[in-house]
């Protein structure tokens, strides 16, 4: 269980490293987008960290788009 816990916290921690380094772009004056993408939706916390992450950065003023691969290797 442990185990399971540090490997969630490490691929959220990655994530949003990624996110800083790659995810945003800003379009012409408007607000900077972010694109958030999770594993799935099917397990409650990937749904709630989706939802937490997108609450923080758009109240930091950045436009979210959050996506959800749903388990396919391809879409992550």
């Amino acid at each position: 269980m442990f185990k399971k816990i540090i490997s969630i916290i490490m691929v959220v921690a990655l994530s949003i490293t990624g996110l800083a380094l790659t995810g945003c772009k800003t379009t012409g004056g408007d607000k900077p987008i972010i694109g958030i993408f999770m594993p799935t939706k099917e397990q409650p916390i990937w749904a709630q960290y989706g939802k937490r992450l997108e609450e923080g950065f758009t109240a930091a003023g950045y436009e979210v788009i959050l996506e959800f691969a749903e388990d396919v290797a391809e879409r992550q």
